[in-house]
């Protein structure tokens, strides 16, 4: 059972960086004509805004890091 939780969470911290973290770089600055470029720290920011991307990444490892403190694995 525990490897099944560990499995379970790193998929969706891979699912979390590689499909959803790209969706929210695109739309972060917005889409189409009224679209505006943010550069530097502002960029980042927004980033780990959208949908909440950041926090929820950041709730991810930690449920992970607790798993694998609890399970040992």
């Amino acid at each position: 059972m525990r490897h099944v939780i560990g499995v379970g969470i790193d998929g969706l911290i891979v699912f979390w960086v590689l499909l959803v973290g790209p969706f929210c770089w695109i739309l972060r600055d917005g889409l189409g004509p009224d679209a505006v470029e943010s550069q530097g720290m502002l960029a980042v920011s927004r980033w780990l805004g959208t949908f909440f991307w950041g926090p929820v990444l950041g709730g991810l490892v930690a449920l992970r890091l607790i798993a694998r403190w609890r399970f040992g694995a």
